[in-house]
């Protein structure tokens, strides 16, 4: 679980905000209202650098902001590996996948938490 969850930060975050005032916080991060996720995996695709450094750096300091190691882990990786990612589609296109995957498997630890 540590692997995707920082419970560091997640418990910082209970004693500042309450778990009732995490929860809002938590699902807004998974709502992705901004569509960044979707904008990364569409940068990706177009192997757009630049723009996959954009997103994959606005994803991971979110992450790290709600307490989501695995996500913020993997989006440094993307952030880290963008002008090679821009030139190899089929690794760029798993990268997609392991961070959608990512992203799901660390909301529904949220949810066996009792976080969302």
């Amino acid at each position: 679980m540590a692997r995707h969850l920082n419970l560091s930060t997640l418990g910082e975050l209970c004693v500042l905000l309450t778990a009732d005032g995490l929860r809002p916080l938590l699902r807004d991060f998974f709502a992705d209202s901004g569509g960044t996720l979707p904008a990364l995996c569409e940068a990706l695709g177009e192997q757009a650098p630049a723009r996959i450094r954009q997103h994959a750096h606005a994803i991971k300091g979110a992450a790290e902001l709600v307490g989501q190691a695995g996500i913020a882990e993997l989006a440094r990786e993307i952030e880290h590996q963008a002008d090679a990612l821009a030139e190899q589609p089929d690794q760029a296109e798993r990268m997609a996948e392991r961070l959608s995957e990512r992203w799901a498997r660390c909301q529904a630890l949220c949810e066996c938490l009792g976080f969302l």
